[in-house]
């Protein structure tokens, strides 16, 4: 009896060891996987935020002149400086507004503006007269692009021989009494012919058949050549042949001027009209006039022209009488010329036979 309690006790404690046995945690010696999270490193780049200022528009102000040159700080200061000069004192004699600037656009372009001349580019000059098309723009640079309305572009013509001797004829016919005026050119030459005929054709475009009233009476203008411009002999005797038959009005072709031709007719009292370049011209002498080249001269009656309504058919870089001795050539002569001179420009007016 005794025995078999000790087996039953012996077997409940086997029982309850196996039980506790099952309870028990894992080995903790079992390696439990860890997980690691990978870093993940941005490849998107910093992206900073720029505050940029509001701009703030500026309108330039309206030039409140009646002229306006415009003359960019890159352009012919020679020339810019003899327009300002021309253009200030025509404002100063008419009463009018004049104002020079190195910028212009547009929007500056108030209702007081009532001529541009540009000196800028013949592109931006265009373009100026495209975006203003009430205001008359003088282009001193030619044109571009097609015709506008209110541009007059200059076309840049260069006086041919017989244009300045033309003008030289009809100059010293105006302020030559009994029209007695001759031309001095060299013999065999078209360029010769050239001088003589224009001058020829310009003395009588303006006196017709310049017949002098007093003795000697003659028809004028007279002719006379040079062979060889460097003798002595050859030119004193072309020019004894004008004074014999009372010439006291010349013009000598500017290739063959020399500064003992002109002194000898200088001493003779004889009146002459020049040529820029020409070889004797700084000898003292009675000059009633110098031609040369007219841009200022073109420009400011162009400015005057519109100023007064008129129209301008064409606007030509060419020839003007400049130096004038207004006791010789009168203010009312000079306008006569003037009117002749810019009629040749233009193509109204023949120069030669």
């Amino acid at each position: 009896m005794k025995e078999s309690r000790l087996k039953n006790w012996f077997a409940l404690t086997l029982v309850a060891l196996l039980l506790l046995s099952a309870c028990v945690a894992p080995n903790s010696q079992t390696p439990t996987p860890s997980v690691i999270a990978p870093t993940l490193e941005s490849t998107l780049p910093t992206v900073t935020e720029e505050i940029v200022p509001t701009a703030t528009e500026v309108v330039p102000a309206d030039i409140q002149a009646d002229i306006i040159l415009w003359t960019p700080v890159d352009g012919n200061g020679s020339l810019a400086q003899d327009l300002n000069g021309q253009l200030n004192a025509y404002a100063s004699e008419q009463n009018l507004t004049f104002l020079q600037v190195d910028q212009l656009s547009p929007v500056q372009l108030g209702g007081m503006t009532r001529v541009v001349v540009s000196l800028a580019s013949a592109d931006e000059t265009y373009t100026l007269a495209q975006s203003a098309a009430n205001v008359p723009v003088i282009s001193v640079l030619g044109s571009a692009g097609t015709a506008v309305p209110n541009l007059y572009p200059m076309s840049a013509i260069t006086a041919t021989p017989d244009q300045a001797a033309f003008l030289a004829g009809y100059a010293l016919a105006l302020v030559t009494p009994e029209y007695r005026v001759g031309v001095i050119s060299q013999a065999g030459t078209a360029l010769g012919q050239q001088y003589s005929g224009g001058f020829i054709t310009g003395a009588r475009f303006y006196c017709g058949l310049c017949r002098s009233r007093f003795a000697p009476v003659m028809y004028y203008p007279l002719a006379v050549e040079v062979t060889d411009p460097a003798s002595q002999a050859d030119w004193q005797t072309a020019a004894d042949t004008l004074l014999t038959n009372a010439i006291s009005g010349v013009f000598v072709q500017p290739e063959i001027s020399s500064p003992e031709l002109i002194t000898y007719l200088a001493s003779k009292g004889v009146r002459l009209v020049g040529v820029e370049g020409q070889n004797g011209l700084e000898t003292q002498a009675d000059w009633v006039g110098v031609l040369s080249s007219s841009v200022s001269a073109d420009v400011v009656n162009a400015v005057n022209t519109i100023i007064g309504g008129g129209e301008i058919s064409s606007l030509g870089e060419g020839v003007d009488l400049t130096l004038v001795d207004e006791n010789l050539m009168s203010a009312g002569k000079q306008i006569l010329f003037e009117r002749i001179r810019q009629q040749m420009l233009d193509g109204l007016v023949k120069t030669l036979p």
